[in-house]
């Protein structure tokens, strides 16, 4: 329905993703623990439509004018057209995870 209705417009809507996660207040009935804090668990984007087109926006977020344009990093695990980390690159990020996790547990 999204895409019928969105292939329809003019012009096409565009697509904004904020380059750092968001931190949403859970309701007061999910307060307890460690969700006591803001959380996000997941990445936000929004899908926007204005007449004119996207405007000027912050550094801070990222613009994209089509849904295949839409960077990876922000694509879900399950998105099959998430483009998968060379080898290389798969090595560096679990040796950042492991360092990250280590310098977590030393604190």
């Amino acid at each position: 329905a999204w895409r019928t209705a969105a292939a329809s417009l003019s012009p096409p809507p565009f697509y904004i993703c904020p380059h750092r996660r968001y931190a949403y207040e859970p309701p007061p009935w999910a307060r307890s623990g460690a969700a006591r804090e803001t959380t996000a668990p997941f990445l936000t984007a929004w899908f926007c439509w204005l007449p004119g087109g996207p405007p000027a926006f912050s550094s801070r977020v990222d613009v994209f004018r089509a849904a295949a344009a839409v960077s990876s990093q922000y694509r879900d695990v399950t998105d099959p057209s998430k483009k998968r980390p060379n080898p290389k690159a798969r090595k560096r990020l679990k040796a950042a995870a492991k360092a990250k996790a280590r310098a977590y547990l030393e604190s």
